[in-house]
């Protein structure tokens, strides 16, 4: 499961794990934003880290511009988020390799 943020693949985690699954021997889960709770969960969530502090400078910067006088830029700012590998995935089972 790729889910949308963080509280959405601890939901997963759980409601999986309530039903008797294992994570992750047969599911791989990550979520988005890695939230405090995160490393907490068992197993810890794999998660996808935004560089807050950069959206931060980068929209500081902006709006000062802003506020200066300037234009708004034609361009947008990519920004390379980090994949934060903990352990809520794992290799696909053999079930599924066998298909």
């Amino acid at each position: 499961f790729m889910c949308v943020n963080d509280q959405t693949a601890l939901g997963v985690m759980l409601g999986l794990t309530a039903r008797g699954y294992d994570i992750p021997r047969d599911f791989s889960i990550t979520g988005f934003d890695d939230v405090p709770q995160a490393v907490f969960m068992q197993p810890s969530l794999t998660t996808i880290r935004q560089p807050r502090t950069l959206i931060g400078r980068h929209a500081m910067a902006l709006l000062l511009d802003l506020l200066g006088g300037g234009e708004p830029p034609d361009s947008e700012i990519l920004l390379v988020p980090d994949l934060v590998v903990r352990n809520s995935v794992g290799p696909p089972s053999r079930q599924w390799m066998k298909r």
